[in-house]
């Protein structure tokens, strides 16, 4: 009698215990999405400037003076000397042909130098003073003009507490259609 009495036992401590073992949570998996639309507040110019001379050293000296009139002429307009800053810079060297070719007055011959520039409009209604500003005053291309905002992070705030939302309103519809609820 001691032997059945043993594996008697150890059936009911293996029953008892499943009921302790808690089934494994049921998980909603849904994806959010939120956007927002907003009207740009600051502008961003990016120009050029590119000269050509028979030497360097005369090519970098009408850079440089071409391109501290480009800076004053943006100040006088209202941009901070801050907003203005260099993104490119390269010094080229284009020797003659030898023959020359006949009639080839468009071809540029000797050192080039190209400096890029961005220029950040923080009143964006002066964006179209600051791009006549910048040509006038010797920008060889306005590269394009760029519209953005100041403080994007508000923006993604916004995005990301509808998108959460939106993911939200989705599980609870799941939930709900599944007969359950969400914690």
């Amino acid at each position: 009698m001691k032997r059945q009495l043993v594996p008697l036992t150890l059936a009911l401590v293996v029953l008892a215990a499943l009921p302790v073992a808690a089934a494994a949570p049921t998980e909603i998996s849904v994806t959010g999405s939120g956007s927002v639309a907003m009207m740009p507040d600051q502008a961003t110019v990016n120009a050029q400037v590119q000269t050509t001379a028979d030497t360097s050293a005369a090519a970098v000296d009408q850079n440089n003076r071409r391109y501290d009139a480009i800076v004053a002429a943006a100040t006088r307009a209202g941009v901070a000397r801050a907003d203005i800053t260099l993104s490119y810079y390269s010094m080229n060297y284009v020797p003659k042909p030898n023959p020359m070719p006949t009639g080839d007055t468009y071809e540029r011959y000797g050192y080039t130098v190209t400096r890029s520039f961005a220029v950040k409009v923080r009143q964006i209604g002066k964006a179209g003073s600051v791009v006549d500003a910048l040509s006038g005053a010797g920008a060889t291309s306005i590269d394009g003009v760029a519209f953005g905002l100041a403080n994007p992070q508000r923006a993604r705030a916004q995005a990301t507490e509808r998108a959460v939302a939106d993911a939200r309103a989705k599980a609870e519809e799941v939930a709900k259609a599944a007969g359950l609820h969400i914690a």
